[in-house]
């Protein structure tokens, strides 16, 4: 349990369970044509506000989408309480995060078990592409 399942070849993991052709951006060979395709899929999937990709660190705390919960440091700011981190990470590399923004002051809680997983997903998906982009580019 917990534990993600990679798609068969051809689909994408979603809520619904309804297989679905993969997403163009898993073709893609532009770094920032990835992040803005794959923004576009988690704001239409999770209903947000808002999204964006941001590469690095977090610039301040905020709660933070693991695998297994949602993180929230005890010092986040009031304002940033509809925010969730969701980290593109790959090989123990953190590539950047997605900074998903909810229509309410849930800290994530809202969403249900396969939004997250999707999302995860999503995100390792994110990951591996850049490093074969990256790799490839060597």
């Amino acid at each position: 349990m917990g534990a993600i399942i990679p798609p068969a070849k051809g689909t994408v993991a979603v809520s619904d369970l309804q297989p679905h052709r993969v997403a163009p951006w898993t073709r893609e060979t532009d770094r920032r044509q990835i992040t803005a395709d794959a923004v576009c899929e988690l704001t239409e999937r999770l209903d947000l506000k808002s999204c964006r990709y941001v590469e690095g660190p977090l610039p301040r705390p905020i709660p933070e989408l693991r695998h297994h919960a949602i993180r929230v440091p005890a010092n986040v700011d009031r304002l940033d309480r509809g925010q969730v981190a969701l980290a593109v990470s790959d090989a123990g590399r953190r590539r950047g995060h997605f900074i998903l923004v909810f229509p309410y002051e849930t800290c994530g809680v809202s969403m249900n078990s396969s939004q997250r997983r999707d999302a995860l997903a999503l995100a390792d998906r994110v990951a591996r592409r850049l490093r074969e982009l990256e790799a490839a580019q060597q």
